[in-house]
């Protein structure tokens, strides 16, 4: 009985570490079939750069379009495309012989001028007749000088509308230029083109039909012109008529396009004919006399009524020509009076002062003829390289023609735009790297310059241009696509995962641990991350052996990535 319950016990010990030992056996089969389904990387101290990237052109940081300010032709260009030029170097030559001799006739008056004041210093002999008639010659001039002074004044001379404002406060105007432009709405002009086979059948005064199309209501006309002369469009032949329509609310503008149809003996007998608006009464006002705009009083659209004020203009040679005036109508009523009085005339004070006037006003005319004069040799405003010429040799150019492109490649610059979510981390100085796609095994340094403060909204996210200026541009050429890289936040020795191992669960970073073969949720802090890798703050160590796919299938009793350690 006892060697049955030995051989009973045997069979028992025997069976239970048999199945200790399948279950073990399986477990680690599992544990290598999980294992299988991943790939893996280590956790390692590595530097940690996060950076923010961007691809633009590359431009000159100074890139300029060189004007004439004068016209005339051109006689030598002095440089080539692509050729280095220095500031306040002559790039081409233009010939204007009528500046040159306005330049020497004005010379030759300051010197008349001159010269007259100093025989003002010595008494001269003068009769009642000559005195009498230069008297009313500087009255009459100073007439003239205080219209020109008015004129400075551009007034509305009716009541109306502005339809163009031309110039800006600080612009130059010279005399017939045009600086704004008034209409009288209240009544319009629709100009229809009739076929010339139907004319015959309008008459002056007839009642029109004006249609606007949908957005505007119609309205009649009075027929009020019809033009002598026919005009063409391909094979037909049209004649200009002037229909008249009161506009008091000012809902017809010009420029629209109509309809107009006049009715003659019946509904059926009608003729129908495109037509354009005009205003009836438009005035466009120009300076009378050359001056530089100090004040713009009104704007497009703007209401105004006659006898307003519209621009001002200021102007030194007028208000110089008026006090000159002035003075020389003092000097010929003292010098009448002298003569009157049986005293022999001589210079006064007050003739002196305006002889004096008069040599300022050469010498001001002088400069500026001087500097027209010097115009004529066009010269570079920078040092860099001449970029392109627009005209040639022989070519006649009016003034504010373009006439070359230089820019300054010593330095160059380019605007990326940063992401809203990304900008914040970027500032004024910050070094960059830029690599070009022409050159791209070199590496140019590049500092933020410059930053937006206002953002464009595209597809709901904002981007904020920042500008790149390069520190190094030996090789580049405008234009060339650059690829920069801005760093902006480091470590030196971080912990760093791939960032695909980083997974979040009910809030949490986590990460997936091998441990002994098994895989295991690790709770992580994170820091900085990159596109990469990220740091690991804690939860893991150096050396740790983190999951970073997906597990094949899930494992049974605990979970996809079995219990979570704490």
């Amino acid at each position: 009985m006892k060697r049955k319950w030995l051989v009973i016990g045997l069979i028992v010990v025997l069976g239970v570490g048999g199945f200790v030992y399948w279950r073990r056996q399986r477990r680690e089969a599992a544990a290598k079939q999980a294992a299988s389904g991943y790939s893996t990387a280590v956790a390692k101290r590595s530097s940690l750069d996060v950076s923010v990237t961007g691809t633009a052109s590359i431009v000159a940081n100074d890139k300029r379009t060189v004007k004439s300010t004068v016209s005339g032709t051109v006689s030598k260009i002095l440089v080539d495309d692509g050729g280095p030029i220095k500031e306040g170097q002559v790039m081409m030559s233009i010939k204007n012989d009528d500046l040159v001799h306005q330049y020497e006739q004005t010379r030759v008056d300051l010197e008349s001028a001159r010269l007259r004041l100093e025989q003002l210093r010595s008494p001269s002999a003068t009769d009642r007749a000559t005195a009498q008639a230069r008297l009313q010659q500087t009255l009459n001039t100073l007439e003239n000088r205080k219209k020109d002074l008015e004129k400075l004044a551009i007034i509305s001379p009716i009541n109306g509308r502005v339809t163009a404002v031309k110039v800006n406060p600080g612009d130059p105007a010279s005399s017939g230029a045009l600086l704004v432009s008034v209409a009288d709405d209240t009544e319009i002009q629709v100009m229809a083109q009739v076929p010339q086979s139907d004319i015959s059948k309008i008459k002056i005064g007839q009642k029109a039909s004006v249609h606007f199309g949908s957005e505007l209501p119609p309205t009649e006309g009075t027929v009020d012109a019809i033009s002598a002369e026919a005009g063409t469009s391909g094979r037909n032949t049209f004649v200009p008529v002037a229909v008249r329509v009161a506009n008091p609310n000012g809902i017809y503008r010009s420029g629209l396009v109509a309809n107009v149809v006049m009715i003659m003996s019946s509904q059926e007998d009608y003729i129908s004919a495109g037509a354009t608006v005009a205003p009836k009464v438009k005035y466009d006002m120009r300076a009378e006399v050359a001056g530089t705009v100090d004040k713009v009083l009104v704007r497009d659209g703007d209401s105004v009524k006659a006898g307003q004020t519209l621009v001002n203009l200021v102007s030194d040679n007028v208000r110089v020509a008026v006090e000159l005036a002035e003075s020389e109508v003092q000097v010929a009523r003292e010098t009448l009076d002298r003569i009157k009085a049986g005293i022999a005339p001589t210079a006064s004070e007050n003739e002196v002062k305006q002889q004096e006037l008069r040599v300022r006003q050469a010498e001001l005319l002088l400069q500026q003829r001087a500097v027209d004069v010097n115009a004529l040799q066009v010269k570079s405003p920078i040092n860099g390289i001449v970029v392109s010429h627009t005209p040639n040799v022989s070519d006649t150019i009016a003034n504010n023609a373009n006439l070359f492109v230089v820019a300054d490649y010593s330095k160059m610059t380019m605007v990326i735009p940063v992401d809203e979510l990304d900008i914040s981390g970027v500032q004024i100085g910050q070094k960059a790297t830029v690599v070009a796609d022409a050159l791209p095994n070199r590496t140019f340094n590049a500092e933020v310059t410059k930053m937006a403060t206002e953002g464009t909204v595209k597809d709901g996210v904002a981007n904020y241009d920042v500008t790149l200026t390069l520190l190094d541009t030996k090789d580049l050429r405008g234009s060339m696509t650059g690829n920069a890289t801005i760093v902006i936040a480091h470590r030196d020795s971080a912990l760093v995962v791939p960032a695909e191992a980083i997974r979040t669960q009910g809030g949490r970073k986590t990460v997936v641990m091998l441990k002994n073969g098994s895989p295991q949720n690790i709770n992580v802090r994170v820091g900085l991350s990159n596109d990469t890798v990220t740091e690991i703050i804690s939860g893991i160590e150096e050396g740790d052996e983190v999951v970073i796919t997906s597990l094949t299938r899930t494992q049974q009793g605990g979970g996809m990535f079995g219990p979570m350690r704490k």
